[in-house]
């Protein structure tokens, strides 16, 4: 500051100065900035414990740190008693098997289950048959109606999904069950209010999604099919129809004119049309 001082004195331009005198208070005002800005930022306690010389002479803080984790803990474990009462009241009522159900479609006999979520109940009809299998001298062929069959045949199980390319997405574990592939997998399921045989119903033909690529019928949860569609009395019927190069592969003429996956829809749609008798007098949207 002496030397600042001297120069001041000794300088006599005003202009030079000026300008002296003006950086003189910018650098004064900036390190009273950074001390402040230091003293505000450091945490309360902190500095002073490490501190030897405790140059502001300030008392250590004490924390009770037993106290607090005790405090938190015990909040902790309210908080999760809490949250564990709040699920189990909000918790869908679980998805139960009642008794099995024959009916008998066009094709022969087949055997379902009914299904209850609390105190309702819903008829469920999985891997029913609405095409021959595409295999053999079939392949690359648009699809023909099933063979009639003989017995009883089960259809509480998802029938195979149509050979396909991998999916962008891994597969839920919960469904691992479902990754089997077959080309034989034209098939479809039926979602159904337990009365549907005497009644009359809409009807929601569903195609899973997938740019005909991948995908399957059994992609979808059958819990949020009974509650968000059953329940409200609607027939919900979803299918496999084959992709990608077994469904839409094309030479561009006769020979293979591709768009077989489509072929499978519009025989899944005669199917609902041919056993209107046993579904109902249905109304049919297609999704």
């Amino acid at each position: 500051m002496h030397f600042l001082r001297r120069a001041f004195e000794s300088t006599k331009c005003p202009f030079v100065a000026a300008i002296m005198t003006t950086t003189t208070i910018v650098l004064l005002l900036g390190t009273i900035l950074i001390v402040f800005a230091l003293i505000v930022k450091t945490p309360p306690g902190k500095v002073f414990l490490e501190n030897e010389n405790n140059y502001l002479n300030e008392q250590p803080i004490a924390y009770a740190y037993t106290q607090i984790d005790d405090k938190i803990e015990q909040k902790t474990e309210n908080h999760k008693h809490k949250n564990n009462t709040h699920r189990n009241h909000h918790k869908p009522p679980s998805l139960r098997k009642s008794h099995p159900i024959e009916l008998t479609i066009d094709s022969g006999s087949i055997r379902g289950e009914y299904l209850t979520i609390g105190a309702n109940e819903f008829a469920v009809f999985k891997g029913i048959p609405y095409a021959a299998p595409p295999v053999g001298s079939l392949r690359f062929q648009s699809p023909e109606p099933p063979a009639k069959w003989r017995g009883v045949m089960n259809a509480s199980q998802y029938a195979p999904m149509c050979a396909q390319r991998q999916r962008d997405r891994p597969i839920d574990p919960l469904n691992l069950y479902r990754i089997h592939i077959s080309e034989d997998c034209l098939y479809l399921n039926v979602f159904a209010p337990p009365q549907f045989t005497n009644d009359s119903y809409p009807t929601i033909v569903f195609l899973h999604g997938g740019r005909f690529q991948y995908g399957s019928s059994a992609d979808y949860n059958q819990h949020a099919i009974l509650n968000n569609f059953v329940s409200r009395k609607v027939v919900f019927i979803s299918l496999n129809f084959r992709l990608g190069p077994m469904g839409f592969l094309s030479t561009g003429d006769s020979v293979l004119p591709g768009n077989l996956g489509l072929w499978d829809i519009l025989l899944a749609l005669k199917w609902v049309q041919i056993n209107t008798h046993v579904l109902g007098e249905i109304q049919i949207t297609f999704f």
